[in-house]
């Protein structure tokens, strides 16, 4: 399309990628949450809990992903209903994973693991180093304040640890967090550092933080959902 000069399009309803869109979908998500019974918790905006009568749900939303616990199967179902009438939503019955974590149920609990986006880092620095320790052997590293490295990869592939850490892998907490330190000031040393931990993760790439399931804990009805074109799915869990 041909614009004339010093003119633009507007558009009358936001569109996918645009920043927009996430504004527009936030207002109606919220208040489609509202009109089911959903209140905004006031210390976290992904949080929404629900509370009738002796009935409670907590709601967490991260953009169109989520989970939902309820009190009873019953009230899940309830809800489930209630949101199906405003949201286009695919129901499954298998829990595959949430935000990029697969999740696996076995007969001892619940395994959860991120071995496609440790792969993803893994490729980004392909190397045939191998480690069997997250940090290199009496690693000691020091900043160098004359350097203020703010558009290198460093940074980003922190980023990426760190969600790998808080999500499926504490074993590698220590070295995120120590590593992470350096971010705006790295030099070769760091850089050696960084892809020694990558390298002990790509060693252990299928390793899983296990969920023990516990026969004597109560039960809850726990939801693992996807809103939209992807699928939302219905669990009893222990906690």
């Amino acid at each position: 399309m041909n614009l004339p000069k010093n003119q633009v399009l507007k558009f009358h309803k936001a569109l996918y990628g645009t920043n927009q869109a996430s504004q527009c979908w936030w207002i109606h998500l919220k208040e489609v949450l509202q009109n089911v019974g959903f209140t905004p918790n006031g210390e976290d905006a992904s949080i929404y809990p629900f509370q009738k009568d002796r009935q409670h749900a907590i709601l967490w939303i991260n953009v169109d992903d989520g989970a939902l616990t309820a009190s009873s199967t019953e009230n899940l179902l309830l809800i489930k209903n209630q949101l199906n009438t405003h949201l286009k939503i695919k129901w499954d019955t298998i829990v595959k994973g949430l935000v990029g974590v697969s999740n696996k149920e076995t007969p001892e609990g619940f395994k959860f693991s991120q071995p496609d986006l440790i792969m993803k880092l893994a490729n980004l620095n392909p190397s045939n180093m191998t480690s069997r320790s997250t940090l290199p052997k009496n690693c000691k590293l020091e900043s160098n304040f004359s350097l203020n490295n703010m558009d290198n990869p460093y940074l980003k592939w922190i980023g990426i640890l760190l969600y790998i850490a808080q999500a499926s892998r504490p074993d590698i907490a220590y070295a995120v967090n120590y590593l992470s330190r350096f971010s705006l000031n790295t030099t070769q040393h760091h850089w050696n550092a960084l892809e020694n931990l990558i390298a002990y993760l790509r060693g252990t790439t299928y390793d899983v933080i296990l969920r023990r399931k516990n026969e004597d804990s109560q039960q809850m009805s726990v939801t693992w959902m996807q809103i939209g074109e992807e699928k939302l799915v219905d669990r009893i869990m222990g906690i």
